[in-house]
């Protein structure tokens, strides 16, 4: 999982340095394309029919819908906004998670809960600061796509019991043949450089990579054990943002990331030791299971 972060890291700033050049959907689009036609390569010739095997196709597609929204979403903060402060944002999922359980399925109001959704909005309103000149409207969109990002997280562990090969490949082409609709690269001309070139074809590389450790990790240990570990992608985007682009967040957007990050924490920490599963480290977690043992089923 920590390893998937890191990729996810990367690939959101090379998304960054390519919307910079190019409209969004069209670098998402590449992304897809070029991720699905290096699977489609690698994996067809060997698994052929397993490739699209799946216990539940409208389960896949779903997944893959909430996982294209998030990537446009997140893709059109990038432009107006720096890596760490929408990637910050993003992580708000666990409080909204919370809100939609208590208020959609009836789950029960502990002050735990509130305190750690409370904890998370204070966090970013740290970071976006409404009403004043550091907030952009563009805050919104990390805020939406932390939504779906719950969602894709939630429905990627409903169907651990799927090949993680099959749920890659859904991922690429249903995000490929829905932004194909809409023909992204349509409406601009441009001479791509070999840098730019160079860039989107890492765009797809560090997407399988991330998506492939990613699902494997839920595979391996239940959502609530990695949740904590994902985390590190805010140490990952805020060292990039520096290195890359130059750009460091202020003390308040500091503060913002650790109140997020410390809300997080607690609430998958308190929703594992509320639910009696015993409190291991998640690290423990996933490198005690073997490889070689057959993923979890659905629900395990």
């Amino acid at each position: 999982m920590a390893l998937a972060t890191l990729c996810m890291a990367c690939m959101d700033a090379t998304s960054k340095y390519l919307v910079a050049r190019y409209p969004a959907p069209f670098v998402v689009w590449i992304r897809y394309a070029l991720q699905t036609l290096v699977l489609v390569a690698v994996l067809a010739p060997r698994m052929r029919g397993r490739l699209v095997a799946t216990r539940s196709l409208s389960l896949q597609i779903v997944r893959s819908v909430t996982l294209v929204a998030t990537s446009l979403l997140l893709v059109a903060a990038f432009r107006a906004m720096p890596l760490a402060d929408a990637t910050a944002i993003s992580f708000a999922a666990p409080s909204i998670v919370t809100i939609l359980a208590i208020a959609l399925l009836g789950e029960r109001v502990t002050m735990a809960r509130v305190a750690s959704v409370v904890a998370g909005f204070a966090g970013v309103v740290l970071i976006v600061r409404p009403g004043t000149d550091v907030f952009r409207g563009a805050a919104l969109l990390p805020l939406i796509a932390a939504t779906t990002t719950a969602a894709y997280q939630v429905l990627t562990r409903k169907l651990a019991g799927d090949d993680t090969r099959a749920m890659l490949f859904y991922s690429s082409a249903v995000g490929a043949v829905i932004l194909s609709l809409f023909l992204p690269w349509r409406g601009f001309a441009h001479d791509f450089g070999a840098g730019d070139v160079v860039a989107m074809a890492a765009l797809g590389l560090l997407a399988i990579a991330g998506h492939f450790l990613f699902i494997r990790a839920l595979q391996l240990a239940p959502a609530s054990g990695m949740a904590s570990i994902t985390y590190v992608q805010l140490v990952f985007a805020t060292l990039i943002g520096l290195v890359v682009f130059g750009d460091f967040p202020d003390a308040l957007t500091l503060v913002g990331m650790a109140v997020i990050l410390a809300s997080g924490v607690f609430l998958t920490w308190y929703e594992r030791r509320r639910s009696g599963a015993p409190v291991v480290s998640p690290v423990r977690a996933a490198t005690a299971a073997s490889p070689t043992r057959a993923p979890p089923a659905a629900g395990d």
